[in-house]
């Protein structure tokens, strides 16, 4: 039981490690999917700039 409280109050390094070099979508899928749709929608929003200046 001591070995369980002692993991809750120090991470296992090993552990910090492995979700730190996971990719962006599995660590916050919310974060990835908004990122995604702010780029998105500056591609559309000069795409539309420079149509409408021609």
């Amino acid at each position: 039981m001591g070995d369980f409280i002692a993991d809750l109050y120090i991470p296992n390094p090993v552990l910090q490690k492995e979700k730190d070099e996971s990719p962006l979508i599995k660590r916050n899928p919310v974060l990835f999917w908004k990122i995604l749709a702010l780029m998105a929608t500056g591609v559309a929003l000069v795409e539309t700039l420079m149509l409408v200046s021609k």
